[in-house]
This record gives C-alpha cells, sequence and structure tokens, in this order.
C-alpha cells in the first residue's frame, strides 16, 4: 500500500519495522495499564479502537505523508500491545497447571486470524492494485478490530481487585 502511495521499498520496509516498534512498547505498557487499573478490559477494547482509528488513518491518508506514516505505523504497533492482554485474561481465567494451555490456545487463535487478516485482503486485490484498491481490500480490518472491541464487553473481567 504504500509503494502505491509512492514510497520507495526500503520506506516501506521502514514502516514495518516501526509498527513492530511499536508493538514491543505498546504489550508492556497495556500490561502496565491494566495492573494499575485493575483492569484488563478497559484498556484492551480502548486499545483496540485506538489501533482501528489508526489503520483507518493509514488507509485513507493523503499521497504523500510519509512522516506521518512513520508515526501512524508506529501507533498502530503500539496499540496493537492491547492485544497482549488476551494472554493475561486468558492466563488468569483458568487454573495455574492450565496457563500454558491457555497461552497456546490464544497463540494459536492469533495466528489463525492473523494469517486470515494477511490472506484476504490480497485475495481481494486486482493484478496490478491502485491506492484505492488497497484502501477497499484493507477497510475489513478496522471494521473487525471494532467488532473485537465489542466483543470485549463480554468477557469477564479477571483482573483482582487490591
Amino acid at each position: 500500500m504504500m509503494e502505491a502511495r509512492g514510497a520507495d521499498p526500503a520506506f516501506a520496509a521502514t514502516l514495518t519495522a516501526m509498527s513492530w516498534l511499536g508493538l514491543a512498547v505498546g504489550a508492556p505498557l497495556f500490561n502496565l495499564l491494566s495492573d494499575h487499573w485493575h483492569d484488563r478490559r478497559t484498556p484492551a477494547i480502548v486499545g483496540v479502537l485506538l489501533q482501528a482509528v489508526a489503520i483507518a488513518l493509514l488507509i485513507y491518508l493523503p499521497k504523500e505523508t510519509n512522516s506521518v506514516s512513520m508515526v501512524v505505523m508506529f501507533a498502530i504497533g503500539l496499540f496493537a500491545g492491547a492485544h497482549m492482554l488476551g494472554f493475561t485474561v486468558a492466563g488468569e481465567s483458568v487454573s495455574g497447571a492450565l496457563v500454558g494451555s491457555s497461552a497456546a490456545i490464544v497463540n494459536g487463535i492469533c495466528f489463525i486470524v492473523g494469517g486470515v487478516l494477511q490472506a484476504v485482503p490480497g485475495r481481494l486485490l486486482p493484478d496490478n492494485p491502485g491506492l484505492s484498491d488497497y484502501g477497499t481490500a484493507l477497510l475489513m480490518m478496522p471494521i473487525l478490530l471494532v467488532i473485537g472491541a465489542l466483543a470485549g464487553f463480554f468477557i469477564k473481567e479477571t483482573a483482582r481487585k487490591p
């Protein structure tokens, strides 16, 4: 998508690295916030909604926005850190002997959904995609994130109040 915006491949790769850097900051940050507030659901829901906004911004940014793209890609990774609370919730929802299994199940689901979210937009693209084609194909991501955030309201709160 960034190459369709006119970015060279090296810059597009840098943007991918920025999202991973954001995730490296966001994962422990959301854990610290949820521990501080003794609340797992609210930080997870807010983080997922903010990630949906960041992805929508990336999809619909004007063509020449390299510096803004760097910040938005970092934000996408940062807010993706909220997804790591799924491991915390799963671990707190089972007995100690099943923590590893709960993490394996969450990890497996993340890999399956991640694979689908990588494959489906690619299948929706024509042979020679333009920038608008990417916007159409990637629109499912913020929509699914909003649906996921709404689903978060139905997850049992597992944080223990002091």
